[in-house]
């Protein structure tokens, strides 16, 4: 990101359908968990965070394969 100039990002952080109401914010503090990450190694890195929760299923949430699926960070490069 550092050669090519792309200092804007998305952040998504997903779980599975397990531990209800509390979804939404597992999955922000993913994504924050991930941004600060980056932020030390590129300083200036803007991000954008967003929690889906259980949302946007990637598999079953009737299986522990789709369940583990589900439990995801997805960064975008923007701009």
């Amino acid at each position: 990101m550092k050669k090519s100039g792309y200092y804007r990002i998305r952040i998504e952080g997903h779980t599975d359908k397990q531990g209800g109401v509390d979804n939404l914010k597992l999955s922000k503090n993913r994504a924050i968990a991930v941004s600060n990450y980056l932020k030390k190694i590129i300083p200036k890195l803007t991000t954008s965070i967003v929690g889906y929760a259980d949302l946007v299923p990637a598999g079953s949430n009737k299986t522990t394969e789709g369940r583990a699926l589900n439990r995801r960070v997805i960064v975008t490069v923007l701009g």
